[in-house]
C-alpha cells in the first residue's frame, strides 16, 4: 500500500468529528470535573499574580480569541450586483457607511 492511502480513498468524510479528539477531550473533561475541588483548593493557595495567570490560561479555552481586522483600501464593495471602488468615496460619505 502506497504511503499516505487508506482503505477509504475519499477520507473522512468533510465535518466528521475525529473519533480520537472527541474522546481525548471527553477524558480531559471527566478528570477536571473529578479533580475539581482538589484544583479549586490548590488556586486558593496560589499567589495573587500566579492566580491570575492561572485564570487567564484557563480563559483561553472559553473565550475565543479576538482577532484583528483590518479594511483593504483597494475593496470592492458591491452594491445591486454593481461595484465600486471603496478610495473613490468621500470623507463624509466613509463616515455614514461606517455609522450605518
Amino acid at each position: 500500500m502506497k504511503k499516505g492511502t487508506t482503505n477509504n480513498p475519499n477520507g473522512r468524510p468533510k465535518g466528521t468529528p475525529n473519533k480520537t479528539t472527541a474522546d481525548m477531550r471527553n477524558r480531559v473533561k471527566d478528570f477536571v470535573n473529578a479533580k475539581w475541588e482538589t484544583v479549586e483548593a490548590d488556586f486558593n493557595q496560589l499567589e495573587p499574580k500566579e492566580r491570575l495567570a492561572f485564570f487567564e490560561k484557563l480563559l483561553q479555552y472559553t473565550l475565543p480569541k479576538l482577532q484583528l481586522v483590518g479594511v483593504d483600501a483597494d475593496a470592492k464593495i458591491s452594491n445591486n450586483n454593481e461595484g465600486f471602488d471603496v478610495t473613490k468615496l468621500s470623507e463624509a460619505e466613509l463616515r455614514e457607511i461606517a455609522n450605518g
